[in-house]
């Protein structure tokens, strides 16, 4: 079941997003801190804003976020939504399946796995070849036809994966004019 996809909108330009790593930290006896992550990848929230939405923009809007409830949705970060040239894994000629990843940091420094590719803007490369002998699953899940050896790196556009963290409010600024309060996003 492919989740459904939140109407694209131009979003205010302070739209923020935060990461959360669950973090338990403690004070030792000498005053140090020792801290802990206790998930691997952050939980994101998103928190956007609409401005200047027309008639049918607001109840588009207001109709998707009560059609889906508190589910899951799929959302097209403005900004954050692409990679280009991502180093995806080295194939050591024996694996056929790589998790999609994003990167982020100078050098590659932090990844995370990216569940939700928009297909059609996947390229794949193979030590800077361009293949097309792969499938791409469910959840991100790279499949090759023959095992590659060699670096793997590709080129998409992804969703986030989220879900409403909390009740919307719509402002009518004109007649017919709408904006909204914050929308938070989490990611899930």
């Amino acid at each position: 079941m492919s989740l459904p996809v939140f109407p694209s909108r131009k979003v205010k330009w302070n739209s923020v997003k935060t990461p959360d790593f669950n973090t338990t930290s403690v004070i030792l006896g000498r005053g140090r801190r020792k801290s802990i992550t206790n998930r691997a990848y952050p939980k994101w929230t998103i928190d956007v804003q609409f401005t200047g939405l027309k008639q049918h923009e607001y109840e588009e809007i207001i109709g998707f976020l009560c059609n889906v409830g508190g589910g899951s949705f799929l959302w097209l970060d403005h900004e954050d939504n692409r990679q280009i040239n991502a180093v995806i894994a080295q194939g050591n000629g024996t694996a056929k399946k790589f998790q999609m990843i994003r990167t982020w940091g100078v050098n590659n420094v932090f990844y995370e796995p990216v569940t939700d590719i928009i297909s059609e803007t996947l390229r794949v490369y193979v030590n800077e070849q361009y293949v097309n002998n792969y499938t791409l699953g469910e959840n991100g899940i790279l499949t090759f036809n023959t095992p590659p050896k060699g670096i793997i790196r590709a080129d998409f556009m992804y969703y986030w994966r989220v879900a409403l963290d909390d009740s919307v409010d719509f402002t009518a600024v004109y007649r017919n004019f709408y904006e909204t309060g914050s929308l938070k996003f989490i990611t899930v």
